[in-house]
C-alpha cells in the first residue's frame, strides 16, 4: 500500500543499511530504535533530501544530538530545477502557439549544466534566452547555486548562498521567489555541506 520506501545508506560505502517502507517521521525512527547507544553516538553526519519528517526524526532522537545534518545538493539541484521547469513553461507554453514551437523539447537542455552543453546546444539556449529575460536570469542564478554548492568550505558556501538568495527574491519571479523560500528554510542543512563534505 505504500507507494514510497525509504533506504539508509552508509555515506562512505554506499551500501544500502535498511530499507523501509514509507516516508515519514515513524519509517526512519523505527530503524533508529533498532540501534544502539554505542552505534547512535558512531555516527557523525546524515547526509537526506530536504523532506522534514526525516530531519525530525534524526533530532527528536535524544542519542544523536552530536550528529552535522546536510542536505544532499542532488535535492537542493532538484527543488532548483523544479523551480526553472516552472518558469520555462510559463514563458513558452502559456504564452501561445509561437512561443511553444520554439520552447518545445528544451526541458532537459534547461537544466542541463551550461560546462555541459555542446557549442550547438548552447546556441539553442542564447535563442531560448533571448525570448525572456527572467528565463536567462534564472538559468545563470541555477548556475551560481550549482557552483556554491561545490565550494570549499562552509564560508564560500555561504558567502555563495547569499549572493543565490538576493538574485531569488524578486517577487515578480513566483518560481524563483519559491526556490528562495526553500532555500531559506533549509540553509543550516545547506551549509553544513561545505563543512562536512
Amino acid at each position: 500500500p505504500e507507494k514510497f520506501v525509504t533506504i539508509v545508506s552508509n555515506l562512505e560505502t554506499g551500501i544500502p543499511l535498511w530499507i523501509g517502507y514509507g516516508r515519514g517521521e515513524d519509517t526512519l525512527a523505527s530503524w533508529l530504535a533498532t540501534l544502539s547507544i554505542e552505534q547512535k553516538l558512531a555516527i557523525r553526519r546524515c547526509a537526506m533530501d530536504m523532506h522534514a519528517p526525516f530531519r525530525k526524526a534524526v533530532e527528536s532522537d535524544p542519542d544523536l544530538k552530536h550528529v552535522a545534518i546536510a542536505h544532499d545538493p542532488f535535492h537542493v539541484m532538484k527543488r532548483a530545477g523544479e523551480a526553472l521547469t516552472e518558469l520555462r513553461r510559463a514563458t513558452f507554453f502559456r504564452a501561445g502557439a509561437a512561443l511553444r514551437a520554439i520552447g518545445r523539447g528544451a526541458r532537459w537542455l534547461v537544466l542541463k549544466p551550461w560546462e555541459k552543453t555542446s557549442d550547438e546546444q548552447r546556441a539553442t539556449l542564447r535563442l531560448l534566452f533571448s525570448f525572456n529575460s527572467k528565463l536567462a536570469r534564472a538559468y545563470q542564478t541555477i548556475e551560481e547555486l550549482r557552483t556554491t554548492l561545490h565550494a570549499p568550505d562552509d564560508v564560500a558556501m555561504a558567502d555563495g548562498l547569499w549572493r543565490v538568495l538576493c538574485r531569488t527574491r524578486r517577487r515578480d519571479n513566483v518560481p524563483m521567489r519559491k526556490l528562495h523560500e526553500s532555500l531559506s528554510k533549509h540553509m543550516p542543512g545547506i551549509l553544513a555541506l561545505g563543512e562536512h563534505h
